[in-house]
This record gives structure tokens, C-alpha cells and sequence, in this order.
């Protein structure tokens, strides 16, 4: 999704559904890339060293490029999706002030919760909202996640985030009294090192009820007094764009 296609400043989002299984996958579903004024906020690690002692066989899943914690997606009582899910797209739709898809990870989770949507949305072409909702979770850890180049500035229910002269506001819309942390994303040796990435996370205690966690990225560029009214995610619908 993007907001321009001849500006390079415009906001681009993408996110990954598919299958775990397909050859040199990571363990990534629903996981997102975000540009906005000229710089990539949300970053992809990429992939470590194939040399690395079972790279492409029992250890693959241990590395931090490759696992679940290395992505910008959810991860759940800090452990890896499942190698074998699939996470099909049940929603899209493209008009000139909205475009959103939606992608269902409930297999990616199957063993910790009972339903897992991430529906992403692109509104008047100036603001993005990732919207997750999280069902049957009752004991596990949610812990939402992204890898950023930038300068993170956390305070409470907002961080700031700023790269390159530019600035992202990110702040969480729901639920109420969740707060931004940052951590660090540089492994263990011999893996490699990403001292200048730092993940910024939210943590919440999963639970029997329905969980609804959006939070919204407004550019520098943009004007961050207004937020989208939320809706739930079986509601955004499918239209196809011509």
C-alpha cells in the first residue's frame, strides 16, 4: 500500500502473509516493512550467514534473523510460529482514502491462542494503522514488535521516532493503559550484529476475551491530532481495486 507512486516521500506499507514453508522462509508471517518521508522506519533484518552451524537444518529456527523474534510481527510466550503455517488474506480493498488488507495468523499461533488477525490500513493516504486482534490467549505473553533504525524516543502510550531529519510519531490506540518499551536486537555472536536497530514493543497479558491492539504511525509530515475510529477486523470488508 502507498500513498503516491511518483513521490519519494510518499508512505509505503507491505506485509507478509503466505506460507512458513516456502523454501528460505523466516518464521515472519504478518510481519511489515514501513517507509514515510524519504525513510524506512519499519526495517527487515534480512538473512544471517549461510554458514552458520545448521543454518538450513536443526538450528535454523534458534538465530534471531530467522526466528519470530527477529520480525516485525507477534510473538507469543516468546516463542516461534509454527514452520508449517499458512496465513491466508481474507480482506483487501483499495479506494482513494482507504486501502487496508487483512491477513488471518491463526495457525502461525495455534498453540497458544485460539484466533489471530492483523489487518493493516493506509487512511487518506497519510496515516498507518496496524490493527491486531487476538482471541482465546488466556495465559500466554502478546508481545507486539518492530525493528527501527531510528532514534526511539518511548514515553507511555506514544514514541517518537526520528532518522535521517525526519520524525514518526507511533502511538497505541488500543488498549488503553498499554505503553511502548524498547529493547535490544543484537544476538549472540557469531551472529550477525545490528547494534543500530532497536525493537520497540508492547507487552500485554493475553486473556479469554477478544484483544484489540492498533496502533497508528503518523510522518512528521502529517498531522497527528486526529485517529481513525476503530472497527472490528471481520468488519473491513473485500473490494477489489480497478
Amino acid at each position: 500500500m502507498r500513498s503516491r507512486w511518483n513521490d519519494p516521500r510518499a508512505i509505503f506499507v507491505g506485509f507478509k502473509a503466505g506460507d512458513n514453508r516456502v523454501n528460505h522462509s523466516h518464521l515472519e508471517l504478518g510481519t511489515f516493512v514501513l517507509e514515510a518521508d524519504g525513510q524506512r522506519w519499519a526495517v527487515d533484518l534480512g538473512p544471517d550467514d549461510y554458514n552458520l552451524p545448521g543454518y538450513f537444518g536443526g538450528r535454523r529456527w534458534t538465530y534471531y534473523r530467522l526466528a519470530t523474534e527477529g520480525q516485525n510481527t507477534l510473538l507469543v510466550n516468546d516463542t516461534n510460529q509454527d514452520p508449517k503455517a499458512v496465513a491466508p488474506v481474507v480482506a483487501y480493498r483499495s479506494t482513494p482514502d482507504r486501502t487496508h488488507a487483512v491477513a488471518d495468523l491463526s495457525a502461525a499461533y495455534a498453540k497458544h491462542v485460539r484466533k489471530a488477525l492483523r489487518g493493516i490500513a493506509l487512511f487518506d493516504r497519510r496515516q498507518v494503522l496496524i490493527q491486531d486482534e487476538i482471541d482465546g490467549s488466556a495465559g500466554a505473553e502478546i508481545c507486539w514488535q518492530m525493528h527501527t533504525r531510528a532514534k526511539v524516543a518511548a514515553d507511555g502510550n506514544r514514541a517518537l521516532l526520528s532518522q535521517g531529519g525526519q520524525t514518526l510519531t507511533v502511538r497505541i490506540v488500543s488498549p488503553p493503559g498499554a505503553v511502548f518499551a524498547t529493547g535490544s536486537a543484537n544476538p549472540p555472536p557469531p551472529q550477525r550484529q545490528q547494534p543500530d536497530v532497536t525493537r520497540l514493543i508492547i507487552k500485554l497479558a493475553g486473556g479469554e476475551d477478544l484483544i484489540r491492539l492498533a496502533v497508528l504511525f503518523t510522518p512528521g509530515s502529517q498531522d497527528d491530532a486526529s485517529a481513525p475510529t476503530l472497527t472490528p477486523l471481520g468488519q473491513w470488508g473485500n473490494e477489489a481495486s480497478h
